[in-house]
């Protein structure tokens, strides 16, 4: 990949995510873009999107897809993550995910 990245016209896009929830969130691009929101927050009930011109609020919406599948890799596995409880393992704390299989 460093080999693509280095490419003459190659362009780097960086974003600072922050999750708290599935509806908790914020994703800050480092550069202003042509088209689109500098900023997506979203605090469980609004999601506000900052622009170079203008702030919008609408209803929560959950992560981005993209976003969703990168924090979230069970569909690596074709499985969903359906939750877990903490336990302790080897006597430290730990979280025991449950999976559950996909139905396609």
């Amino acid at each position: 990949m460093d080999a693509v990245s280095e490419s003459a016209g190659a362009a780097r896009h960086i974003r600072t995510l922050r999750i708290a929830g599935p509806r908790l969130y914020q994703i800050d691009r480092s550069h202003q873009p042509r088209r689109g929101p500098v900023t997506i927050a979203c605090d469980g009930e609004h999601l506000r999107k900052v622009y170079a011109d203008k702030i919008t609020i609408g209803p929560a919406e959950p992560l981005p897809t993209e976003v969703g599948q990168l924090a979230d890799p069970s569909w690596l596995l074709q499985c969903w993550l359906a939750g877990g409880e903490s336990v302790i393992a080897a006597g430290r704390p730990a979280f025991r995910m449950t999976v559950a299989r996909r139905r396609e």
